[in-house]
């Protein structure tokens, strides 16, 4: 730092604050010309994909909750549970109920 100097004039030393802003509009002119990033471009790709694997779950999940309504596949879906406790239990009886909604 130069003797008898404040702080914030050494830090101005170079550079008016025109040329400051034309050197970022430079600078974002180059930005906005080039060509993305791998990166970014990746980023976009991610975005994308998570928005449709969003869709998809959302549609998944209406199938299922209107199956979990349905009396027909809640009675299968019965049946199957049944099946599967039956077999892991052999000496045991399973009786499953219906829960009230």
């Amino acid at each position: 730092m130069f003797k008898g100097a404040s702080q914030n004039s050494q830090r101005r030393v170079g550079r008016s604050g025109k040329s400051e802003h034309a050197a970022k509009l430079c600078k974002l002119d180059m930005i906005g010309d080039a060509k993305p990033s791998k990166a970014m471009l990746g980023r976009l790709k991610n975005m994308e994909q998570g928005l449709i694997a969003r869709e998809a779950k959302l549609k998944l999940k209406a199938e299922l909750q209107r199956q979990a309504l349905d009396p027909k596949f809640a009675d299968e879906r019965r049946e199957k549970i049944t099946k599967k406790l039956t077999k892991r239990m052999r000496n045991v009886v399973v009786e499953v109920k219906k829960k009230a909604r």
